[in-house]
């Protein structure tokens, strides 16, 4: 399509006029240089904007001849009004994306790959492709207007959570009809959870969407000490009462046969009474401290600290040390079957590899949900593994009379520990406080030493039911 000159030749057209038959048959067409026209305002904007179209007159007129089945082309200018571009980067018509090439962002999307990876694979593909990265963003605002078009962000969202099985609550303020609180659980997060409801950690964590709503994340541990996510709620505040009916939500989801033993909270007080409220009979740990005998030291030694700060001195002891030292003072939480899990960093883990998946704080709550769905697939898969792999395998370490019973009938990491406090023992430190029989439900040093002392194995049942657990089947 070039004029006789070769003027054109650097030319990219684009279309805007054409004709189309009724049998769908293209007939007529107007090509103009892509700055060609004269743009028209069409709302009055405070962000700054600019314009490309200067009114090029350059112009071709297309006809089709169904008689010859051919096209001709005439001139009505061959002139422009501006310099030749150097290059094709920068202009919207060369930088469009392929069928082919917007099906692989869509693709590559669905697996939360980043946008500049993605632009990246498609350059490796295609060499000559002038894409930017803009063009990817606007390829993916595309994509997702399209899997919800014509609802709105709620609508959205929520039927997202349905079509993926989800459990989910939500509430709306009655005036304005705004969300206030949203709660879901993905169905394989409550299969895992079914098989390990014993321990439950949870904390809250920001930056995650474009609303500025905290996201409360909770999480659980299997026998083989991998992390996995049990719920997830978005808030407007982080008050009891919104604590509160989120956690009545998770309750409902038990179906009130299941009742954590331990709950690992930061030390958000609002969060603590909420747990207390809906789940009275579970322990409550925060952050791990000392030994008793260090807590019985250290107040005197802050007292003298805070001497001339009665405030804060005060305010620690009626807030804190005297209402919930039991939580996370060791000497208090070690006589509590915790299965080691004593500190909020599993959760905190969680929070990051959200955040990893999302790749912007500005996400939308529909691309969170989406997010989670990829995550907890793959911990599905990792769980499963880690089972086979304790079920298939026996360590050299262990690899003894004395073990025997336990090889491929409890995990293999409650196994390492079990041989761990045993090496110790045979290194000639045999005291003991009990404490991996008391926190992990593991034999100890005095019960390892009456077994090898017998030349007896340890039986299976001297170990916890929770170490046992190899299987997603409900207990």
């Amino acid at each position: 399509m070039g004029a006789k000159d070769g003027t054109c030749a650097w030319v990219h057209f684009i279309i805007r006029r054409k004709k189309i038959r009724g049998s769908g048959l293209l007939t007529k067409v107007n090509l103009i240089c892509d700055r060609g026209g004269i743009y028209k305002s069409k709302k009055i904007s405070s962000i700054s904007t600019g314009t490309k179209k200067i009114n090029c007159p350059f112009e071709f007129k297309g006809k089709y001849s169904k008689l010859n089945d051919s096209w001709t082309l005439s001139v009505v200018c061959e002139i422009h009004n501006h310099e030749p571009a150097e290059d094709m980067e920068g202009h919207a018509f060369a930088m469009r994306l392929t069928d082919n090439e917007f099906r692989l962002v869509a693709d590559l999307s669905a697996k939360n790959v980043k946008p500049h990876d993605i632009l990246s694979t498609l350059k490796e593909q295609n060499p000559e492709n002038v894409s930017t990265l803009q063009t990817i963003y606007n390829a993916k605002t595309k994509i997702r207007k399209n899997e919800h078009e014509g609802m709105t962000q709620m609508q959205g969202l929520l039927s997202s959570l349905k079509k993926g099985g989800y459990i989910y609550y939500y509430r709306t303020n009655n005036l304005s009809n705004e969300l206030e609180d949203l709660f879901f659980i993905h169905p394989r997060s409550l299969e895992i959870w079914q098989a390990f409801p014993q321990v439950m950690l949870m904390d809250a964590t920001y930056k995650t969407n474009k609303y500025k709503m905290p996201l409360l994340e909770v999480v659980g541990v299997t026998s083989t000490r991998l992390t996995f996510c049990i719920a997830f709620v978005f808030t407007q505040e982080e008050k009891e009462f919104n604590y509160t009916w989120a956690l009545n939500c998770l309750k409902s989801t038990m179906g009130g046969s299941l009742c954590p033993r331990v709950i690992v909270t930061d030390r958000e007080l609002a969060l603590m009474k909420a747990c207390h409220i809906v789940f009275p009979n579970s322990k409550q740990l925060l952050f791990l401290s000392q030994t008793e005998e260090a807590y019985n030291l250290n107040p005197t030694q802050l007292q003298t600290i805070l001497f001339e700060y009665s405030g804060v001195r005060d305010y620690l002891h009626d807030v804190w040390l005297h209402k919930y030292k039991h939580m996370f003072i060791a000497a208090w939480t070690d006589k509590i079957l915790h299965y080691g899990n004593n500190i909020s960093n599993r959760v905190e883990s969680q929070h990051a590899k959200l955040k990893l998946y999302l790749d912007t704080p500005q996400s939308n709550l529909w691309k969170c949900s989406s997010v989670v769905h990829n995550i907890v697939q793959s911990q599905v898969t990792a769980i499963k593994a880690s089972f086979e792999y304790s079920k298939g395998r026996i360590n050299h370490r262990v690899n003894m009379k004395m073990f025997e019973l336990l090889w491929n009938y409890i995990s293999l990491e409650a196994l390492d520990m079990i041989s761990n406090e045993f090496e110790r023992c045979k290194s000639g430190d045999v005291s003991c406080g009990c404490q991996l029989r008391t926190c992990y439900g593991l034999p100890c040093a005095h019960e390892l030493i009456m077994y090898f002392n017998a030349s007896k194995s340890l039986p299976l049942d001297s170990v916890d039911s929770f170490w046992r657990k190899l299987t997603l089947h409900p207990p």
